[in-house]
């Protein structure tokens, strides 16, 4: 049905007739919601299925006004909803966007080598199959593990490809053609993915800025695809003829830092709660690759002048802000002011009452939105079962405002 009426929207007089429909305009933005976080109860296979005509078809919904409305209706009478769709998205943008750049790597690997219509040294044991299937079978979390390329600066950098593929044996199996196939369907797919992110965040951004558990997982994801796109090893990934495998870098490095302005824009503390989020991600995060990321961005025009402005403003801030004042000494901690799973500081801590264990808010919270359940005994578990505890929430913060003024003495 999703990609029914994808296709549909495609035709102008179809998508005119629709358009003027109120219970369309009503009801589409919900519904298109609610099958993307059901959709989460199948194989990753399924997921991605009925996920990608729901994504282009979004994308074709959030320009129109009536759409747009819809969906800050649904923000206003169901954020919980709401901010589990962006969760989701936010967990197929970090997977696609990494398997996207393990394929170009290896594309790139066996362009060096040679190999570029060879095949393999294994016997490929993939079956035919759609983007869904591509995705599928290529890989899983987001990591520093490649990047893409969108200035030649500092080519002497080490070509790293094959380090850089561990854990992607399938993708390595794959006679050329499977692979160059997959490689197309993985870069359309991220990059899909990461537009509707952008439209999102440009919408409404205030409930991606207000959510404790969603603003991480934005800035984090950010910074992963910036990482990629012009990070140290963003070279590790000039593949020849970019365009025959879908991957326009400065398109994907455009709807990135479109993304960060939208965010800022959206922030109620005048840009500070990102700022700071930004400034704690120390997985991803570098000052030269967000000064890196202004150089291009305004020699190549990707941005209207008031969003480069914008985008100079937070890099100017960024690059103001000391990491170090979020550097923590994890060893001076008490292991029951860290979370159990993250081993991070807890600044929300709740309990679990299926377990009795006690954890951060903004991860359990994470967690339940992809599974409902107590992830230490798997018994069901909601949000509104979470039990705050505040007595040790400020042992927590008393603690840390004690070692941050040992450390500036």
């Amino acid at each position: 049905a999703c990609k029914t009426l994808y296709f549909m929207f495609l035709t102008e007089g179809v998508r005119d007739r629709l358009e003027s429909i109120p219970v369309v305009q009503e009801h589409l933005v919900r519904a298109l919601t609610e099958v993307f976080i059901a959709s989460e109860r199948g194989s990753y296979y399924d997921r991605i299925t009925f996920r990608i005509p729901i994504v282009d078809l979004f994308q074709k919904l959030l320009v129109v006004d009536n759409y747009k409305e819809a969906l800050h209706r649904l923000g206003s009478s169901s954020p919980e909803k709401f901010i589990h769709m962006i969760h989701l998205l936010l967990n197929d943008v970090s997977t696609l966007v990494d398997q996207a750049m393990s394929a170009l790597t290896e594309i790139r690997k066996r362009q060096h080598e040679g190999r570029d219509h060879d095949e393999p040294p294994q016997p490929s044991a993939t079956t035919e199959g759609a983007a869904a299937e591509a995705a599928a079978a290529a890989g899983a979390s987001p990591s520093r593990s490649s990047s893409s390329g969108t200035e030649d600066e500092e080519d002497e950098e080490e070509d790293d490809a094959g380090a850089s593929l561990e854990g992607n044996a399938q993708l390595r199996r794959e006679t050329w053609s499977r692979l160059e196939a997959t490689t197309r369907d993985l870069c359309s797919l991220g990059f899909n993915a990461c537009s509707l992110f952008s439209l999102y965040a440009k919408e409404c951004g205030a409930y991606i800025i207000r959510s404790s558990s969603i603003l991480p997982q934005a800035v984090t994801t950010l910074d992963c695809c910036l990482d990629h796109l012009v990070g140290p090893r963003c070279l590790q990934l000039k593949v020849n003829n970019m365009e025959s495998y879908n991957f326009q870098p400065k398109k994907w490095l455009m709807k990135v830092l479109e993304s960060y302005v939208y965010l800022l824009q959206a922030d109620p503390e005048g840009g500070d709660s990102l700022v700071a989020e930004i400034l704690k991600d120390g997985r991803y995060f570098q000052k030269e690759t967000v000064n890196k990321a202004y150089r291009i961005a305004k020699r190549e025009g990707l941005m209207n002048l008031k969003l480069l402005e914008k985008f100079q403003e937070l890099v100017k801030r960024l690059s103001e802000g000391k990491e170090e004042d979020f550097e923590i000494d994890l060893d001076a901690f008490p292991a029951e002011y860290l979370d159990p799973i993250m081993a991070d500081v807890m600044t929300d801590p709740v309990k679990l009452p299926t377990s009795n264990n006690i954890m951060d808010r903004k991860h359990i919270e994470r967690h339940l939105m992809s599974d409902p359940s107590d992830p230490f005994n798997r018994m069901p578990l909601t949000k509104d079962e979470l039990i705050p505890l505040p007595e040790l929430r400020k042992e927590i913060m008393d603690f840390i405002a004690t070692q941050q003024k040992a450390k500036a003495t």
